[in-house]
């Protein structure tokens, strides 16, 4: 075990926590769509072996929703804010979703993984742009009809998106219910305590399916590399604070703006990784 590639690691790591918890505490990310990109750069210091690299990021950025969204959860809850019966109903489908998620995510390779997370960072970016865009023409449209059904089956579809992308529930689930007649601080609720379930779900996954992968670091559990998940939970934590405090100095279009600019550098990112330019 080389202490020195993991303090390096660790420290890298912790840079990419503090990135990751500013964009919690700005834009309420649970911490993939920010943390995947540089692990993907920094896991081959570690000599995590090419074919588990994706499952590596994935399975170290779902814990890390986990401790950036779970206090979150926590406080959303003693503030009444979670419907408890929706939640009950919601977390069965997408907790199912979640573990054949990781279960797929072993048995595809590191490439068709990052060519799933580009799908999530596109459909980010389209979702965004919508957004800038459309400004306010959509808030006034009579809100659907919720249907328990189809609720459950989304969950479903959030849950395996999770496990094979490393996001949390909001990507998916905060459009849906927000457009069936959520306003945006409840359908945020909602989805930050699912957030939650996919991150542990996943990560249990990850571990199990990653166990007997041959090659991994000592420093690892199943998929999960410890040494990064310590450097991230702890820069995330430290400056998730620091994110809250951004996001009330700048005007909704302003942090819209941000967003989209944060969202096409990490598709910049991921595509110099996957052709090999850098």
């Amino acid at each position: 075990m080389d202490w020195g590639i993991i303090l390096e690691i660790f420290v890298f790591c912790l840079i990419g926590g503090v990135i990751a918890g500013i964009g919690a505490g700005l834009f309420g990310l649970g911490g993939g769509l920010t943390t995947v990109p540089i692990l993907n750069y920094l896991l081959p210091l570690a000599a995590v072996p090419n074919s588990a690299l994706m499952h590596c990021a994935l399975a170290s950025s779902l814990a890390l929703i986990v401790i950036n969204t779970g206090a979150a959860a926590l406080k959303r809850w003693r503030s009444g804010e979670l419907d408890i019966a929706l939640l009950r109903w919601l977390m069965i489908p997408l907790g199912i979703g979640a573990i054949i998620g990781a279960a797929v995510a072993d048995l595809i390779s590191t490439h068709v993984l990052r060519l799933f997370f580009l799908l999530v960072v596109l459909n980010s970016i389209r979702s965004s742009l919508m957004g800038l865009i459309g400004g306010k023409k959509g808030q006034d449209a009579a809100p659907l009809p919720f249907k328990r059904p189809l609720a459950g089956a989304m969950a479903f579809v959030t849950g395996a998106a999770g496990s094979l992308g490393g996001t949390g529930a909001g990507t998916i689930m905060v459009p849906f219910l927000n457009r069936r007649g959520f306003d945006m601080k409840r359908a945020s609720a909602q989805a930050t305590a699912l957030s939650v379930l996919i991150g542990a779900v996943g990560t249990v996954g990850y571990v199990i399916a990653g166990l007997n992968e041959v090659g991994m670091p000592p420093a690892s559990v199943g998929y999960l590399y410890l040494p990064a998940l310590l450097g991230l939970g702890i820069g995330g934590l430290a400056a998730s604070p620091y994110g809250v405090k951004l996001s009330q100095r700048f005007d909704e279009g302003r942090l819209r703006w941000i967003f989209f600019i944060l969202l096409l550098v990490i598709l910049a990112a991921m595509l110099l990784k996957i052709f090999g330019i850098t």
